[in-house]
C-alpha cells in the first residue's frame, strides 16, 4: 500500500504549490486581481477532480486484488475442490490418451483360406496369440531368405504362444508350394492367399511382407522385404514374452 500513498501525497503537495503560486501571482497584480483568481481556482479544481479520479483508479486496482486474495483465503474449501476437480480432468484427459493410442492399432482382418492339404484355417482360430503373417511366395529370394528364421523361431516359441502363418501368394497352386515346403522343413502352418485377403490387408505392394500381430488381435508392426532373425525376436520379445 506504501506505494500507493506516497505518489498521491506528493501529488497533493503538488496542487497546494500551485494554488499557492497562482494566489501569489494575483496579489501582485492587483489590477487584474478577480480574473486571474477566478482562473486560478478553475485550474486547482481542476487538478484536485483529476488527482481524486487517479486516487480511485489506484484504490481500485488494489481492492480488487486484495480482494481475490481474500476470497480465497477465506474460502479454503473451494480452493480444495477446484484442486479436486483438475486433478479428475486431468485423469480423464490421461484416460482418453490412453484410448486414442490403443486405437491406432487396427484389429487384423480375419480369414479363412485352406492350407496345404485342403484343411481351411481362420485367423480368429488363433485368438489369444500371437501372429506372425507373412506373405509370400516360392519364386521370391529375399522370403526363401527369411524362412529358417521362422522356422527356428516357430519350434521355439509356439509352446510359448507365438503362431507362423505363411500366406503363399504363387500362382501355380498348392502343389508346387507343398513341394517346397517340404524341401525347406517349414513346421509353421501355410496356406494359399487369394486376392480378398490381400485387399483385406491393404494390398500387397511387395513380398514379403510381413504383419505382427498382438495377443488382442491388433496389427502392431509391418515389414516390407527381408527382415533378419533379431528383427522378429525383438517383436517376439515384445509382443509375446512382455506383453501382459
Amino acid at each position: 500500500m506504501q506505494l500507493f500513498v506516497r505518489p498521491r501525497v506528493g501529488f497533493f503537495c503538488n496542487v497546494g504549490s500551485l494554488v499557492c503560486n497562482e494566489f501569489s501571482f494575483c496579489e501582485s497584480n492587483s489590477n487584474n486581481r478577480k480574473e486571474m483568481r477566478r482562473r486560478a481556482m478553475r485550474k486547482a479544481m481542476l487538478i484536485v477532480v483529476v488527482g481524486v479520479l487517479s486516487t480511485g483508479l489506484l484504490f481500485g486496482c488494489s481492492k480488487s486484488e486484495k480482494k481475490n486474495q481474500t476470497a480465497s483465503q477465506a474460502n479454503p474449501k473451494q480452493t480444495v475442490e477446484e484442486t479436486a476437480q483438475t486433478h479428475s480432468a486431468n485423469q480423464v484427459r490421461q484416460a482418453v490418451q490412453q484410448a486414442m493410442q490403443q486405437s491406432r492399432y487396427p484389429q487384423a482382418p480375419d480369414f479363412e483360406l485352406v492350407d496345404l492339404n485342403g484343411k481351411p484355417v481362420r485367423l480368429s482360430d488363433y485368438k489369444g496369440k500371437m501372429i506372425i503373417l507373412d506373405f509370400w511366395a516360392t519364386w521370391c529370394p529375399p522370403c526363401r531368405a527369411e524362412i529358417p528364421s521362422f522356422v527356428k523361431l516357430y519350434s521355439e516359441y509356439k509352446d510359448k504362444g507365438l503362431v507362423i502363418i505363411g500366406v503363399s501368394l504363387d500362382r501355380e497352386g498348392p502343389d508346387v508350394v507343398r513341394e517346397f515346403a517340404k524341401n525347406f522343413k517349414m513346421n509353421y502352418p501355410v496356406v494359399m492367399g487369394d486376392m480378398k485377403t490381400v485387399s483385406a490387408y491393404g494390398g500387397i505392394e511387395a513380398i514379403p511382407t510381413t504383419f505382427i500381430i498382438n495377443k488382442k488381435g491388433q496389427i502392431v508392426d509391418r515389414f516390407v522385404g527381408y527382415r533378419d532373425e533379431n528383427t522378429f525376436r525383438n517383436e517376439i520379445a515384445r509382443w509375446l514374452l512382455n506383453e501382459s
